[in-house]
């Protein structure tokens, strides 16, 4: 039986990915870097500098990836409340899910993590707030996940197999299942069977989607 959900924040609760390919799209441009649409799959999930490196084939030297990553927390600073989109269905999905223990796990910087809240008005709903300022190792490392699971044993005495997590990319998917435990597939952006692959043990295509499979006792 399921007492805790754990979600993912970006391309989980809201849409932001799309914002951040786009700015780092324009940004490679100027540097004779050309970026499709497709390269936006090879980033889901990956915190901004480990994304730098890789769209760029390590073109970019340490300094240089972190004025591009200070460029873009700058940009989405000032822009964040034209960036930041709740998923469809979200409101209504967290409302429905009173009766469990909800907490948010995220690549994501702390500061980052707790605007983005703000600014969707949902930061009430979650029990505990997990950010990459309590983790060492990032998603597909199973670290932050494992500190999820122990936060909740320790507090509501909330075993392992009775936690569920909500992930949209490859990593994430990765991470919880590294971490032993079960995960629903988002498939925002991703190929459904990519999520598949990385052994989700459920794929909804939206958080409509998702509420129903709790609504029905489905998972």
């Amino acid at each position: 039986m399921i007492k805790a959900i754990v979600f993912d924040m970006d391309g989980v609760l809201c849409r932001s990915e799309e914002p951040r390919f786009d700015f780092l799209k324009r940004f490679f441009k100027n540097h004779n870097i050309q970026l499709d649409n497709k390269d936006l799959f090879k980033i889901l999930g990956l915190g901004t500098l480990k994304s730098i490196k890789i769209l760029s084939g390590g073109k970019f030297s340490s300094e240089q990836m972190q004025t591009i990553c200070d460029a873009k927390k700058q940009y989405f600073n000032i822009n964040k409340d034209k960036l930041i989109i709740p998923q469809e269905g979200l409101y209504e999905l967290l409302d429905s899910l009173k009766e469990y223990k909800l907490v948010l796990a995220t690549a994501a910087g702390k500061d980052y993590a707790y605007d983005v809240l703000k600014l969707l008005n949902v930061t009430k709903y979650f029990d505990f707030i997990f950010t990459a300022a309590n983790v060492k190792n990032a998603k597909p490392h199973p670290e932050i996940y494992n500190k999820v699971q122990e936060a909740l044993t320790k507090k509501f005495n909330i075993s392992r197999d009775q936690i569920i997590v909500i992930e949209d990319s490859v990593p994430g998917v990765l991470s919880v299942k590294n971490a032993n435990l079960k995960c629903v597939g988002l498939s925002n952006y991703n190929d459904e069977q990519k999520l598949i692959n990385a052994n989700s043990d459920y794929v909804v295509k939206s958080l409509i989607e998702l509420k129903e499979l709790f609504y029905t006792n489905s998972i």
